[in-house]
């Protein structure tokens, strides 16, 4: 698998707006963790081709939890070696069975990428709020800050 994404590592770009969005939640004190279903190799790769490990606190491969993100155990193992409260999580993923297992387990803000794909057309339609950009977070969660400063 590596050898191929080797081959074709011209075509591991950044999603546009990926930084924006990533320097805006660094920016702004969040905790930025990154969990994918790539294998731990393929990971390593895409880590050391886009540059983006900086940006995050926490990088998990389901390979090194054992368990699929789909999966509530994944989620279940994931809290055990990184407590978080799953109620105060937002989480993206390009995935409806990723975020449904997401849901099972608690996550509380799920959205999911409207386009998980450049090569395919924009999706219609999901179970969860779609950002058509990544940074369509952004006033998501300053919405939800306001909020928090007034309540």
């Amino acid at each position: 698998m590596l050898a191929m994404q080797l081959e074709y590592k011209d075509q591991v770009t950044l999603r546009p707006q990926a930084i924006e969005l990533l320097e805006y939640l660094k920016n702004n004190g969040y905790h930025i963790w990154l969990t994918t279903n790539a294998d731990c190799a393929g990971l390593d790769f895409k880590l050391a081709h886009t540059g983006l490990a900086k940006y995050f606190e926490v990088i998990v491969s389901s390979e090194s939890i054992g368990y699929a993100k789909e999966r509530v155990e994944f989620w279940q193992t994931l809290q055990q070696q990184h407590a978080f409260n799953p109620e105060d999580c937002y989480f993206i993923d390009d995935t409806e069975k990723v975020l449904n297992g997401a849901k099972a387990f608690g996550i509380g803000h799920l959205y999911s990428i409207a386009q998980p794909s450049s090569a395919k057309p924009t999706r219609q339609t999901c179970n969860y709020p779609m950002l058509h950009q990544l940074t369509d977070l952004i006033p998501v969660l300053e919405q939800f800050e306001d909020t928090q400063k007034y309540a």
